[in-house]
């Protein structure tokens, strides 16, 4: 996977910013970023975004940026007319967005349909779009779908690509080996 990537990224001249979705440990956002990418580093999780800040602290990093932000909520616009602080949508749009074993959470976690993902990545994306498909028999999502009922029947590839294709161009796909999972390379329309 991790080849997979650092190819497609070497790929692109005319990328200079980056949104990584999901980022965690930032192992993707550390890609980007050495290519020369800005990276907004995103997560929800406080404890992975304070991680990559002191790593980034620690290791001198000035092209990531981490930041703890909700996609399932993300931080509106606010203060008086709601013209004091813009909402995430006004101050974040990206060259790139990777979203990377990140729609399955909010799939199934959060009840975020394909064609609402879609969109969210239409807003964020100047360009390109980066993202993995995680088929529902993935032993996460079977941890995920544990104690839960399967009410997603409609949770599968074709529609995920029918969804994303009212906006994006589908460039590369590559399955992972091994994993059943899908990586996709999108381009804005």
């Amino acid at each position: 996977k991790k080849s997979i990537i650092r190819e497609w990224i070497n790929h692109f001249a005319d990328i200079k910013t980056a949104l990584d979705v999901g980022a965690n440990d930032g192992l993707f956002s550390k890609l980007t970023a050495q290519n020369g990418i800005y990276t907004i580093a995103a997560d929800a999780d406080h404890t992975c975004v304070n991680a990559l800040y002191n790593y980034c602290k620690l290791e001198k990093v000035k092209n990531i940026q981490p930041m703890t932000i909700d996609f399932s909520n993300p931080t509106p616009a606010i203060g008086f007319n709601l013209t004091e602080r813009k909402s995430l949508f006004q101050r974040v749009q990206t060259d790139l967005v990777l979203a990377l074993a990140f729609i399955h959470h909010l799939v199934f976690t959060k009840n975020i349909s394909f064609i609402q993902l879609a969109t969210l990545f239409t807003r964020l994306s100047k360009k390109y779009l980066l993202i993995e498909f995680v088929p529902k028999d993935d032993p996460k999502v079977q941890e995920m779908l544990l104690n839960k009922p399967d009410i997603y029947p409609d949770y599968l590839i074709e529609n995920f690509e029918n969804a994303f294709s009212a906006t994006f161009t589908i460039v590369k796909k590559q399955s992972i080996a091994n994993s059943g999972r899908t990586l996709y390379l999108m381009e804005k329309q």
